[in-house]
């Protein structure tokens, strides 16, 4: 079982999130019913409670430690504040995070205030199912290793956290709720580092990002998610010239079934590279595929980049657009 998928148990919510299938735990989420934990009256700030377990468990795998951050503390205070109504996990949609940074959710009840130790050693315990060298977990029903391994990622640098106790709802309360929000690598850095992977491996100078393109990628995809369905770019819109020349090149992606990272959707089109023999021009990749966005990754000419991606309005599925400018893909020529 993947250490990135949770059961769903009746007394315990459990769910993690993997959005990168390539880097587990690069989001994780999860929200977990706490048994009752000892009573501790002389407990360090909250927010020193969350950095120390997070560092100590990294410090058992010999991973550096992270650094506060206050802006994040700021957003986990937000969402914090806004699930604090229900104290019940909303789909991973209406989270707000984009792929930006991770994040761990924890509910605990009791009568007691719980602290930020209590959430944090709770992800921690799934250092005992997660089996490194395998990439593997066999944690029990109702848990799984996805907090855990977003603790100790090694690429995540700064965490911020929160906890807040529920409204009373009935004769339950007081519950409380913590929040962390670690950041993982930026969307608009997967794009440009999958790409210039690609492009490394052929032996095509890397290119750089370009923020116009990325607003007119992020326009059409805006377009693109209200039925997610992919369709041609309107005739001018990459266009500009009179002629009728592009003035950028275009790849599309579309998923179902969960969100996809940048670095997911780039390294799609990468794939292309199986299919594409470069000597004769030629592709042979399966019915319903195409060489072309690979070829377009990996075009010599192309300098700059700029891309988005959207969740569809049904909250699932993704789309993605990348603008490349200038445009490959040229009639009569080879990409590099």
């Amino acid at each position: 079982m993947s250490p990135f998928y949770c059961c769903l148990a009746a007394a315990v919510l459990s769910l993690a999130l993997a959005l990168a299938s390539a880097s587990p735990a690069a989001a994780s989420i999860s929200v977990f019913a706490a048994a009752e934990p000892p009573a501790d009256d002389r407990m360090p700030s909250p927010a020193e409670q969350f950095l120390r377990a997070h560092n100590e468990a990294r410090a058992a795998v010999g991973v550096p430690p992270l650094a506060w951050n206050a802006t994040i503390a700021l957003d986990a205070q937000r969402y914090a504040g806004e699930l604090r109504a229900s104290c019940e996990a909303r789909p991973v949609w209406a989270w707000g995070t984009d792929g930006v940074y991770g994040r761990n959710l924890y509910r605990g009840s009791g009568p007691r205030v719980r602290a930020g130790a209590d959430a944090s050693a709770r992800w921690a315990e799934g250092a005992r199912w997660y089996d490194r060298d395998g990439d593997s977990c066999a944690a029990p029903p109702g848990r799984c290793c996805g907090e855990y391994t977003q603790m100790v990622w090694r690429a995540t640098t700064q965490i911020g956290c929160a906890r807040r106790l529920c409204r009373c709802l009935g004769d339950t309360c007081p519950l409380e709720l913590d929040t962390v929000a670690p950041p993982v690598e930026p969307t608009p850095v997967q794009f440009l580092r999958v790409h210039n992977e690609a492009r490394a491996a052929v032996g095509v100078p890397p290119l750089s990002w370009n923020g116009t393109l990325q607003l007119d990628a992020a326009r059409y995809a805006g377009e693109l998610r209200t039925d997610c369905s992919l369709r041609p770019p309107p005739p001018l819109a990459a266009r500009g010239t009179g002629d009728g020349a592009p003035v950028y090149g275009r790849n599309l992606f579309k998923a179902y079934g969960r969100r996809h990272t940048g670095a997911e959707v780039a390294a799609f089109w990468a794939d292309g590279r199986r299919w594409y023999d470069r000597d004769a021009g030629r592709c042979a990749a399966p019915p319903g595929l195409t060489c072309g966005a690979y070829t377009q990754v990996v075009w010599r000419a192309t300098t700059q980049l700029g891309c988005a991606r959207r969740t569809c309005r049904n909250g699932v599925d993704t789309v993605a657009v990348c603008d490349y400018y200038p445009p490959g893909n040229i009639v009569g020529q080879r990409p590099y």
